[in-house]
């Protein structure tokens, strides 16, 4: 029997601060990721406390559909149901991206995440 799954990857975190991580970057990486965080100055994170709802929705279908490959489509009710944190970027209250993780034993798990691919390139979303 044969299944397909996607990639995982892990980052042994072995620095005590985001500063000292970003130290250890080259400079092209160091310069970008500023110029990432410049970006998205204007962006509000909250940690979603309500339920999932249909404009978040819509980001994720935005990716699952650009994506090259589609495992699955998950349901709205999946994210709704899950016992996982949300993360929410808001451009004057809309939402423009999300991403889901969870942490276990110590652990971060990245599991799925949404963009508005409009807001991409203004945001730095991706």
């Amino acid at each position: 029997t044969k299944g397909h799954t996607l990639p995982n990857c892990m980052l042994d975190i072995h620095w005590s601060s985001l500063e000292q991580y970003l130290q250890g970057l080259r400079s092209h990486y160091r310069y970008r990721y500023k110029k990432a965080q410049k970006k998205a100055e204007d962006l509000a994170i909250e940690i979603l406390d309500k339920d999932f709802d249909a404009e978040l929705y819509a980001l994720y279908e935005q990716v699952y559909n650009k994506s090259g490959y589609k495992l699955e489509k998950l349901s709205i009710d999946f994210f709704r149901q899950t016992a996982a944190t949300i993360a929410v970027f808001r451009e004057k209250g809309r939402a423009a991206a999300f991403v889901q993780y969870t942490i276990r034993d110590g652990k971060m798990f990245f599991l799925f995440g949404g963009l508005d691919y409009s807001l991409n390139k203004k945001y730095d979303l991706y």
